[in-house]
């Protein structure tokens, strides 16, 4: 509708916002998820789930993927409230570029 359209000419400050977000969470990655971060993880689950240490997969304790589906999901639910037009492609190849490089 109206709305919608006025909102559109507005939302690359959105776009651009939770572009910044996602970019920060990468940016946060290699603090939080070194080797020995992830190694010490992989030791505290096997012990716990008494599982021998090299069956478990480091990628499955990568905090930082689901943060990062939860904030595109969201940002994209977001916008879709608004538009599903420009604005919403522009979010779309945000992040696309974004996860490419992560």
């Amino acid at each position: 509708g109206i709305i919608a359209q006025v909102l559109e000419r507005h939302l690359d400050i959105f776009v651009g916002s939770e572009a910044q977000n996602v970019q920060q969470i990468l940016a946060s990655v290699h603090d939080k998820e070194t080797m020995e971060v992830l190694e010490e993880q992989r030791n505290w689950l096997s012990s716990i789930d008494k599982m021998p240490a090299t069956s478990t997969s480091s990628a499955a304790h990568l905090a930082s993927i689901g943060e990062i589906e939860r904030t595109v999901q969201g940002s994209m639910n977001a916008c879709q409230q608004v538009s599903n037009g420009k604005p919403m492609l522009d979010l779309i190849r945000k992040f696309a570029a974004l996860l490419h490089d992560y």
